[in-house]
């Protein structure tokens, strides 16, 4: 869904020129304040020529649409303490604040010390689109958006440019959060903390995010804490040059209590130094379609519940899809390429506690190819039954993988350095061999 754009040719005579009322690039942010104060009163759209005005806080109304000439060429440089634009919702006789339009501006956030630019509390069926914000001074102290309680929001054609942080959607609980917002076409540079994040928030929709860090600036990436329902379509993620340990995509409930069925996430590519994604303490993620380019750990599960992993797509020989798998976790390929090739024998890291209780699934229509290379001696991969229920792939700490699917050893083991119950390719002769919990070896071809 997209916004409709208002532009001057089409709003033309129906428009409260700013500059009519007494704003000017050369006027006091207190007299430009004043000037665009007086354009929303009069009920009109809010056009705003190209020039840079310094503005002070200013009172925005239910309907209120301000609308730059060209986002290049309009720039706002609000100043002070408090936030540029505020609605909140207890404070303003419990009146719901519908239908704002901030539309084809930049605004340089410099000149604000400590609050976000815009602070909307209770608002619905309001768009902000088209909207570069940007601060130049090297030491930004502001957050672009924060939300709360408000539904049915379009925030379209963003950009964040080497600010501290860019769109909170933020609910104190459930019956505060943020819900049924949509975020298209996000582009973040450079920012100092995270993009956007979500708290209690619920059906929420990002689509095509793009974010970009050249820098060692970086905290995280999108953050989704004790919220449902909400999906990351088309994620575009890197940091080359960063040296940070905090995941691009961290989705966690802050306890059991607050675990939440979560978000999914699908059509994302992640180029990172070090984490990629984070699942801690959700119900029924779903990753789909992930793409993990040069990190460390690319998925990092801790305490979930049916945390679905599917099609996953790894370039980085040295590095495992997981680590510290959960007890539900599944990882599903329905590709006809295998998921674990010969050349990537760290591409699957299992860490998981030792008790037979814990498994991943692993659901694979070509070929799952395990390697011994860069195995231990006390974690070879052999195979055991599962009570004649399930074949199952084990290693010696009793950590239990069912599968389903061919199995390809690539890789060979000398037959001393094999464990017991381990099946294993004899490097003396290339044979598939099993050594039994007596360590008797049994040639199987």
């Amino acid at each position: 869904m997209a916004l409709t754009k208002v532009s001057y040719s089409m709003i033309n005579g129906a428009t409260a020129n700013v500059l009519d009322y007494g704003a000017s690039p050369t006027a006091t942010a207190a007299e430009n304040a004043a000037a665009f104060t007086a354009a929303i009163a009069s009920g009109k759209t809010v056009f705003v020529p190209n020039g840079e005005y310094t503005i002070n806080p200013i009172t925005i109304l239910n309907g209120t649409n301000i609308v730059g000439e060209s986002k290049s060429g309009a720039i706002l440089k609000p100043q002070g303490a408090n936030s540029f634009i505020v609605w909140n919702y207890d404070t303003n006789g419990n009146v719901v604040l519908r239908n704002f339009l901030l539309s084809n501006l930049t605004i340089k956030t410099e000149g604000l010390t400590s609050a976000p630019c815009i602070y909307l509390i209770g608002a619905q069926y309001c768009g902000i689109d088209n909207i570069l914000f940007w601060d130049t001074s090297g030491t930004p102290l502001v957050l672009a958006i924060h939300l709360e309680f408000s539904y049915f929001c379009i925030f379209q054609n963003i950009h964040c440019r080497e600010i501290y942080s860019g769109i909170r959607f933020y609910g104190a609980n459930t019956n505060r959060g943020p819900n049924h917002n949509n975020i298209i076409n996000f582009n973040g540079e450079n920012l100092r903390h995270y993009a956007i994040r979500f708290d209690y928030a619920r059906g929420n929709a990002l689509q095509s995010i793009d974010l970009e860090y050249s820098g060692n600036n970086l905290y995280y990436g999108v953050i989704f804490e004790n919220s449902s329902y909400n999906q990351i379509h088309q994620f575009w993620y890197e940091a080359n040059s960063a040296t940070v340990a905090n995941p691009a995509i961290f989705i966690s409930g802050a306890t059991a209590s607050d675990a939440k069925k979560n978000s999914v996430i699908w059509s994302a590519q992640i180029i990172h130094p070090s984490n990629a994604v984070q699942v801690s303490t959700t119900l029924d993620t779903v990753l789909d379609n992930l793409r993990f380019v040069g990190g460390t750990v690319n998925i990092q599960d801790d305490a979930n519940t049916n945390l679905c992993i599917i099609n996953p797509q790894i370039e980085s020989p040295s590095v495992g899809l997981l680590s510290s798998g959960s007890p539900s976790t599944k990882i599903i390929d329905y590709d006809t390429e295998f998921l674990f090739t010969e050349n990537n024998a760290a591409n699957l890291i299992l860490n998981s506690i030792n008790d037979s209780n814990n498994s991943i699934t692993i659901q694979n229509a070509g070929v799952t190819r395990f390697s011994a290379q860069t195995k231990t001696a006390t974690k070879e991969v052999s195979i055991v039954s599962g009570d004649g229920e399930v074949l199952r792939i084990q290693d010696t700490t009793g950590f239990l993988v069912p599968f389903k699917g061919a199995i390809q050893f690539s890789n060979t083991l000398a037959s001393a350095s094999a464990g017991t119950n381990c099946l294993f390719v004899d490097t003396a002769d290339g044979v598939l061999k099993f050594k039994d919990n007596a360590s008797v070896v049994h040639s199987l071809y």
